[in-house]
């Protein structure tokens, strides 16, 4: 009886300590209403814990382990699914935090960490009510901590905590001892004659480009339609090739690297034995380089290659050309542009978690912190439900609701299959459509029931998204999307997602020029940026793909910035860019419609920024946003 006296004393005191309510917190929530879902998920019901009692449980184990609170335990009461609310940590490079979320009631919560530039660098979507990410900051500066209540109801508390870098534990499996998922682990294989020749011939046609070898090719075996991930750490100054060999018993390999959001930063669009894909990064983080088998079975063998720091004419040269497996020239960066090719050599990496890995539902996945260029260790790729949970997540938070999956078949490379949705004209909406590890390339059309054009995704990866807004009608309307697989084979899920605040907005928008700048917002209001009066935001055209128009831009000290461009539904890929002077100071070259930049000004400055039709032509909007220290 005095333990129990003992308990639940500290944990009263515990509370006092929480500061519940925390004004201050910098969190925005939106009450969203529940799907079926949300209400049941098909992975089966979260463990249910008492998050109080998890917290008492939880300080002491992480300052034994050498950790410590950082400020408090924060509460935010009455949540419900899919309710989505923010907290900002300034973080500094000097320290890795654990940030930690629990939440009542047995509610789904998940948690995505964004950096200052507003990338997601670590994220939990696992099925349950504990999320957690450790994070070794490259950068100093405010990050935002995101919570998600994917499914019922209850209150969500969070802590951050400093640990040291030496602690890497997986803390749902060892603090909550719940079992890691089981995956076929790597398995090495020894370097043939035949493999190593075709290695030897493209690293001597890379050296004519001033390119080295970073090291030995390193081989492991794949089965058919796996896909695994090799962290990459890389550095700013220098341009990088990296590829995929097929060893004896594999036909064909697909190499492309993502952010740990998943979005692709790079692929290689080319059908071949070898796959090759380069880059020339900005900032010096992590990314991952996925390799997949998509046909055959056997090994993979991974090789790269670097320029030396500040040479000289080298990232030109790199940016230029590419070689093939056979060492034949490939198409210069013009040429690949003006093909629409997903693996333009102007692309650079932004989209990078530090020591961060993304965790979704049912997976767990942690990285060592190395310094190699590829990481020694890989794990599996993101499965159908790993895709599919990810890209999901990612929706909900730009503020859509539903998203009930269905099962949309398989379909094989080159195929073709048509999907209906019934919808209501005067709504906006999008569909995802996800694939599982052996899916490298979905392109996706959505047209209405006469056949016109609403939206096209033409640079999808393993899910791709489409976006439409219906003539109004007080009628329901078919909506028919269109799915090409293009890369690749594998089952497919998709969702029909719907948008709650119109059709149109401010600046003369609607359509999918409107909702592509409201999702932004959205986004940008959950982190506290509100529209800043600094630029006269417009609609503007680019006539053809490729085409590069310039802006300027006044930004005063003091103040951090969001500049966002979104294009129409003729635009599938659009490309923004920061500069001071001649210098490049930061972009956004992901492969869609919607950039962002992030940029804190210390000094008022007049800038100027470029905004490129990588893919497509047609109107384009900016809007500059803001956030006051």
């Amino acid at each position: 009886m005095s333990l129990m006296r003992s308990l639940s004393l500290s944990i009263a005191l515990l509370l006092l300590a929480f500061a519940l309510e925390a004004v201050g917190m910098g969190a925005h929530a939106q009450r969203q209403p529940e799907t079926s879902h949300e209400r049941a998920s098909s992975e089966g019901s979260p463990r249910i814990l008492n998050p109080e009692t998890e917290i008492a449980r939880l300080i002491p184990f992480v300052r034994a382990r050498g950790g410590a609170l950082v400020d408090k335990v924060y509460l935010k009461r009455d949540l419900s699914a899919p309710e989505v609310f923010t907290h900002r940590f300034e973080l500094s490079t000097s320290r890795c935090v654990l940030l930690v979320g629990l939440s009542s009631g047995g509610a789904d919560l998940n948690l995505s960490l964004l950096s200052p530039r507003g990338r997601v660098v670590a994220s939990d979507l696992r099925q349950g009510p504990h999320p957690n990410v450790r994070y070794c900051p490259p950068e100093p500066g405010p990050h935002t901590a995101r919570f998600q209540v994917s499914a019922g109801k209850g209150n969500v508390y969070f802590a951050l905590f400093n640990v040291p870098s030496s602690y890497r534990a997986e803390l749902s499996e060892e603090f909550w001892k719940e079992p890691a998922k089981a995956e076929s682990p790597a398995e090495a294989s020894a370097l043939d004659p035949t493999t190593r020749r075709r290695i030897e011939v493209l690293g001597e046609s890379l050296e004519k480009d001033g390119f080295h070898s970073i090291g030995e090719a390193r081989g492991v075996r794949f089965s058919e339609a796996q896909a695994r991930d090799f962290r990459l750490n890389l550095k700013g100054d220098r341009c990088y090739v990296f590829a995929t060999f097929a060893g004896r018993g594999v036909e064909d390999t697909h190499a492309s690297i993502l952010g740990p959001d998943e979005i692709e930063v790079v692929s290689d669009p080319d059908r071949r034995r070898d796959s090759i894909v380069r880059l020339c990064p900005i900032e010096e983080e992590p990314l991952i380089l996925r390799a997949r088998l998509l046909k055959g079975s056997g090994p993979i063998f991974i090789a790269g290659w670097q320029t030396r720091p500040n040479e000289s004419g080298v990232s030109a040269r790199a940016q230029g050309s590419a070689t093939n497996s056979s060492g034949a020239r490939d198409a210069s960066s013009s040429e690949r542009a003006r093909r629409g090719d997903g693996n333009a050599q102007e692309r650079s990496a932004h989209s990078a978690g530090a020591h961060g890995v993304p965790r979704t539902k049912g997976s767990s996945r942690h990285a060592a912190v190395r310094s190699d260029i590829i990481d020694q260790q890989s794990s599996e790729g993101a499965g159908l439900d790993e895709s599919y949970a990810m890209r999901r997540a990612d929706l909900i938070a730009r503020g859509y609701h539903g998203g009930d999956p269905r099962d949309g078949g398989r379909l094989d490379e080159g195929e073709s299959r048509e999907y209906e949705f019934r919808v209501r004209g005067g709504h906006c909406y999008a569909v995802l459509v996800a694939g599982d590890a052996g899916v490298a390339r979905l392109v996706l059309t959505a047209r209405d029931s006469a056949g016109g054009i609403l939206d096209r995704d033409l640079e999808g990866a393993q899910s791709a998204t489409v976006r439409f807004c219906p003539t109004p009608s007080e009628k329901d309307e078919t909506i028919r999307i269109g799915v090409t697989l293009a890369r690749g084979g594998g089952k497919l899920k998709l969702g029909l997602f719907t948008w709650p605040r119109g059709v149109r907005g401010p600046f003369g928008l609607e359509g999918v020029l409107y909702l592509r700048l409201a999702e932004m917002s959205h986004l940008l209001d959950l982190e506290a940026y509100e529209p800043s009066l600094l630029l006269d935001s417009s609609i503007g055209t680019l006539h053809r793909e490729g085409e590069r128009i310039a802006h300027p831009l006044r930004l005063e000290a003091g103040a951090c910035y969001a500049l966002v461009a979104v294009g129409d539904e003729f635009i599938s890929d659009l490309d923004l860019t920061l500069f001071d002077g001649e210098k490049r100071i930061a972009g956004d070259s992901s492969r869609n419609a919607f950039p962002s930049i992030r940029h804190c000004q210390e000094q008022t400055r007049d800038l100027r920024f470029e905004i490129t039709a990588r893919r497509g032509r047609g109107k384009y909007f900016y809007q500059l946003f803001v956030r006051r220290p």
